[in-house]
């Protein structure tokens, strides 16, 4: 008398009902490349996205000036009192300035 040999595992089944099946990422909806590239262009140009990018650069670079300033004048108020602070100041930014501009603000 032969018998089946019994598994030592036994197979779990990760089948997932289609209702809770996700939907691909690739069917696009149903729509052609084509149609999806056509939409998110009318999209965006409905939208105006390149004229508020403009808009966000302009103001961007707007703010910046100021800030630039107002952080200059306030290291130039910590600086002044440190000479230490100045001489470390120099000596990092020493490769990166003409020969001039290091002799220029170490004599002031």
């Amino acid at each position: 008398m032969r018998r089946n040999p019994v598994p030592a595992i036994s197979v779990v089944s990760l089948h997932v009902p289609v209702a809770n099946q996700p939907t691909s990422l690739w069917k696009l909806g149903g729509l052609t490349v084509s149609q999806l590239a056509r939409k998110v262009f009318d999209e965006i140009i409905e939208n105006n996205v390149f004229g508020l990018a403009a808009e966000l650069a302009f103001y961007f670079l707007f703010a910046l000036f100021p800030l630039i300033l107002i952080l200059v004048t306030l290291f130039g108020l910590f600086a002044s009192h440190r000479v230490e602070l100045q001489n470390d100041l120099l000596s990092y930014f020493a490769p990166f300035l003409p020969l001039t501009g290091i002799t220029v603000s170490a004599d002031s």
